[in-house]
């Protein structure tokens, strides 16, 4: 479906999030693997302008927009070129409105130091 009207060329890895463990102290373990995806597209870099009416625009430093089949959430990470990026909000879907449905999600990320 979404090959059709975005074809997904781009590789990418996906960090998926495992729920379940925990430290000895009961705090979760944050774990991942490692899934390789293929997407439509990756922007680098980049800041809504701040308005009057939109002052808490958030800053983000990449948006990838992956097939929805990819099943990417919030608590995610995405890795391009070698970059880490964690997701700054859930995945934008636009598959509900009544006129197109693309098939694509739009994840703006934050890419991690450290």
């Amino acid at each position: 479906m979404v090959a059709d009207v975005f074809p997904c060329t781009i590789p990418v890895t996906v960090h998926r999030h495992e729920d379940g463990a925990t430290d000895p102290y009961g705090n979760p373990l944050h774990r991942y693997t490692k899934d390789k995806v293929m997407v439509f597209a990756v922007q680098k870099g980049g800041t809504p302008a701040v308005t009057a009416s939109h002052p808490e625009a958030a800053e983000f430093d990449a948006v990838v927009y992956a097939p929805v089949e990819a099943g990417i959430t919030d608590r995610d990470r995405i890795e391009v070129d070698g970059m880490v990026y964690e997701l700054t909000a859930p995945p934008g879907n636009w598959e509900s409105n009544p006129w197109f449905s693309p098939g694509l999600v739009e994840c703006r990320c934050k890419r991690m130091e450290g």
